[in-house]
């Protein structure tokens, strides 16, 4: 066996791998040897065991190996501790976002910005801090002073640039938008080409192991993003009429820049948070769906610009091929060893959420293939948007991050476990609780509920950082005060997480799904109709919103929208005696609209991308219209119907008072779907003994006039 170089152990202590040609008799020489050790054991990564058992065999390995002239070597960087650009940018990424959660009706772009404070802030940051520190585990080489300069100016630029861009698409400014994109895209190919140098010099000196094939997702995914953050960069400026880019752009950024990344690192790192071996084919496996997935995520993207939805149709599907290859490896590991702690259970229900999504995707693929409609799959895509950011990449980071961040804080075994367990706390309530909730917002129901479900998975996920701080905080009192494991009893394998009296997880799992339920069902109970919906094709209307018209009247027919909380147009001018008859299609991607008239008339409930049509009747007055889903109407979801050439307010005198905030409550029967036959005058019991103070009008209603082709009203007798 060659001699070893005080380099390459460097490298061991960089990635947490265990050293194999340390006797027994020298571990256990001393506590802190023994700490050292049992640390390395803890975090080391399942790949490394294997390339680490074996010494380099290639001439260029053993000349490097017995190198003598360590002063030509460049100075290590400290392996372990706080690094303020590699841990504090990822935090406060996510605490604006949060903050932008919780603000989100006083943004501007609230959506956009949300989505891109996780995507582009947090997650990009990441990528970039982890992408490295696994490139230099696999490759067992060494992070030099040089390196670590380096890295810090790309971090710079990086947040730099995504400030820049977060600023300037809201505010509207295209130069700095443009400034920002190009700060990001240069520190992002800087990123992927040093990658690319350590994997080669590793080549070069046979210094990988089967795992080091990993390290090629994280170089392909640095071509997509300059790609995609180019495309991003020209939609802020000149735009896109066809909106083709713009699924070009998520394509790129969500499925290449990020998906790649996670697909390579839970090669590796998922069999170490379970704490068990990999499977034996997992590096073969990674190796056969890199180009699958590099050319899905290339073809996607085309079809998209061009216009193609077969094509994109057959990306999609190439991309979920790619994916269940590795998926393979990912369920043996899991089976082996069942996930338990926090770390595991959010990176496998994040791996579920980018399953579920992608199926979603490829099924509107498809669709929109098969009715020659593109549109079908940008309205795929603003879908899965929030559940990919919410459901996928929320979940990952905090997943890796649980595990990630204690080992590279280091200090001992029980300084890491010690920030573990405080990572991990309440950690199936969170899980439980975020993803229920973000299921339930997935379901067709009333913004009630949804807004109720919001709020918990916001609380669930939003802990993540206040435990993130405590952690920190204290694993770094736990290094200096130098604490070490103390257990001269205990048996068996420790857990880092922290030992749980049995049953508590299934009852903080429980516990976390019966809130979600209690939500819902108070929701339910505000807004009874919340908990049902109904769809009414185009093609047909119910009696519920047909109104009695004269047959030889003129028709007049206007299709409206209702999406973002407005009805497009909100104002319709009508001739008097004329009848109406509203083409309504719900626009909105996640939520349920309806349209309900003062005159008595109503449609049913629509779900997302649902439409019907509703017979107003014969227009005589101005008439009033609204959203009764508990809470749009007061948030500017009103219509108007003004009749020209005649008396306003005629047909309002027919229903509800359009400025009464009870009218919506009166009119919210229509909520269950189901068809009614009755019309607000039916409603009214004319049998019934009048109430006390009722004092008959004094207007004679014998002096009306007959009707001619107009409808008898109050406004015509004089």
């Amino acid at each position: 066996m060659p001699e070893r170089s005080d380099h390459e152990p460097a490298a061991q202590d960089q990635s947490g791998g265990a050293t194999r040609d340390r006797s027994p008799a020298q571990d256990r020489s001393s506590e802190q040897d023994q700490d050292r050790v049992v640390e390395r054991a803890s975090a080391r990564m399942p790949g490394l065991l294997a390339s680490h058992a074996s010494e380099p065999t290639s001439e260029s390995g053993r000349e490097h190996a017995s190198e003598p002239a360590l002063g030509a070597l460049p100075k290590r960087a400290p392996g372990r501790g706080f690094w303020v650009l590699r841990d504090l940018p990822t935090l406060l990424w996510l605490i604006l976002a949060i903050v932008a959660a919780v603000a989100h009706r006083n943004l501007p772009a609230a959506p956009w910005l949300l989505l891109h404070l996780l995507f582009l802030g947090a997650i990009t940051h990441a990528i970039l801090v982890w992408s490295q520190h696994f490139a230099i585990a696999l490759t067992r080489s060494t992070l030099t002073v040089p390196d670590r300069r380096a890295q810090n100016v790309r971090l710079l630029l990086a947040n730099t640039g995504i400030a820049l861009v977060l600023a300037g698409v809201p505010l509207v400014v295209w130069p700095l938008t443009l400034a920002g994109a190009a700060l990001l895209i240069i520190a992002v190919v800087w990123h992927g080409a040093s990658i690319l140098r350590r994997l080669r010099r590793a080549l070069r000196r046979g210094l990988t192991g089967p795992y080091a094939r990993t390290i090629r997702y994280y170089v392909a995914s640095a071509v997509f993003l300059p790609i995609g953050a180019a495309i991003g960069a020209w939609l802020a400026g000149p735009g896109d009429p066809d909106g083709r880019l713009i699924l070009a752009h998520a394509i790129l950024n969500v499925l290449g820049w990020i998906g790649l990344t996670v697909a390579g690192t839970l090669v590796s790192l998922w069999p170490t948070m379970l704490r068990t071996r990999a499977d034996d084919r997992a590096a073969t496996h990674a190796a056969r769906a890199l180009p699958i997935l590099a050319a899905a995520v290339l073809v996607a993207a085309g079809g998209a610009a061009a216009g193609l939805s077969a094509v994109v149709a057959l990306g999609f599907a190439a991309y979920a091929a790619g994916l269940g290859l590795l998926g393979v490896s990912f369920a043996r590991a899991a089976r082996r060893t069942p996930p338990r702690s926090f770390a595991t259970l959010s990176a496998g229900a994040a791996v579920a959420w980018w399953a579920a999504c992608l199926v979603v995707l490829t099924v509107r693929a498809v669709e929109a293939w098969a009715v020659g409609d593109p549109v079908v799959v940008q309205r795929g895509i603003d879908w899965a948007a929030p559940y990919l950011a919410a459901g996928f990449a929320a979940q990952i980071l905090f997943g890796a991050l649980s595990y990630l961040v204690p080992v590279a804080l280091g200090g001992g075994p029980t300084p890491v476990r010690i920030g573990t367990a405080i990572l991990d706390r309440f950690g199936p309530w969170r899980i439980a609780t975020a993803n229920v909730a973000l299921f339930v917002c997935a379901l067709p129901v009333s913004s009630l509920i949804r807004v109720g479900a919001s709020i918990l998975y916001l609380i669930a996920m939003a802990a993540f950082v206040p435990l993130l701080l405590i952690a920190i905080r204290r694993q770094a009192q736990a290094k200096r005060a130098g604490a070490r494991l103390d257990e001269p009893g205990r048996r068996g394998p420790i857990r880092p997480e922290g030992e749980h009296p049995p049953g508590r997880r299934a009852g903080q799992a429980v516990a976390g799904l019966l809130a979600v339920i209690l939500v819902a069902a108070i929701g339910g109970a505000i807004d009874p109709h919340a908990l049902g919906t109904s769809a009414t094709s185009s093609s047909g209307a119910s009696g519920a919103n047909t109104a009695t018209a004269d047959a030889a009247a003129p028709a007049q027919t206007v299709h409206v929208t209702a999406a973002d909380m407005r009805f497009t147009p909100n104002r319709i001018e009508v001739p008097a005696g004329t009848r109406l008859v509203i083409e309504l299609t719900n626009a909105d991607p996640e939520l349920v609209h309806d349209l309900v008239l003062a005159n008595g008339v109503h449609g049913t409930r629509l779900a997302p991308g649902a439409s019907e049509t509703i017979d107003v009747g014969i227009i005589t007055g101005d008439v009033a219209g609204w959203c009764s889903i508990v809470g749009h109407r007061q948030m500017g979801m009103t219509l108007e119907i003004i009749a020209t050439g005649g008396d306003a307010g005629a047909n309002g005198a027919n229903g509800a008072d359009a400025d009464d905030p009870g009218a919506a409550a009166e009119h919210d029967h229509a909520g269950s779907g189901e068809a009614s036959d009755e019309s607000a005058a039916g409603l009214i019991d004319l049998t019934r003994d009048p109430g006390a103070g009722f004092s008959p009008t004094t207007r004679c209603w014998i002096r009306c006039p007959p009707p001619t082709g107009r409808r008898r009203t109050a406004s015509n007798c004089r």
